[in-house]
């Protein structure tokens, strides 16, 4: 009986582990982070976080890629933005880098794993490495479209994961003025 106890209990705790209860969606602003067409101070980092744990590391790639660029739109819309650019990670997605990705159905397509892929367990996409439950985003955040770089329309982003049944309830969970190196490395 005793043991029976003991499982139940570890059980329950790795469903609360694994849930994503547990674990707060964070963003802040990253100050000293200039872009040449941009002011000093309009650079930020998000997170997305894997919606669950699968067994499958692709499914967990997916939702949480999602949920980064969900968070994005969300932070520019809130911070009083109508567009972003993706910075790091750096590669395919890096607008700043010459990525020319710059709607949620070009991201979806290009940067979240394929039916093919599910059970990728180590291949990047977009430079987004896969496996990791998190994701940070590094994005500035503009009140018009750049000259020199592409940039994601948040309004339209939104609508397209909303009409697409692809936006998750739960978003970014605290926001900084500031991101603290501790903030930045977990």
């Amino acid at each position: 009986m005793k043991q029976q106890f003991m499982i139940g209990l570890m059980a329950l705790g790795m469903a609360v582990l694994f849930s994503g209860c547990s674990y707060k969606i964070n963003a802040c602003k990253i100050e000293n982070e200039g872009h040449p067409v941009s002011q000093t101070g309009n650079f930020y980092m998000v997170e997305g976080q894997a919606d669950g744990m699968s067994i499958s590391h692709g499914q967990n790639t997916k939702t949480r890629n999602l949920h980064g660029l969900q968070n994005a739109a969300t932070l520019t819309l809130e911070r009083g933005y109508k567009y972003f650019a993706i910075k790091f990670p750096q590669g395919e997605a890096s607008n700043i880098d010459g990525s020319l990705i710059n709607t949620a159905e070009e991201f979806i397509e290009r940067c979240l794993p394929n039916p093919a892929d599910i059970l990728n367990m180590g291949r990047a996409k977009c430079g987004m490495p896969a496996g990791n439950r998190n994701i940070k985003l590094g994005i500035y955040v503009f009140n018009e479209e750049q000259p020199d770089v592409m940039t994601y329309n948040a309004q339209d982003v939104k609508d397209y994961l909303v009409a697409n049944k692809l936006w998750r309830e739960r978003g970014i969970d605290a926001y900084y003025e500031k991101c603290t190196i501790q903030l930045l490395r977990r």
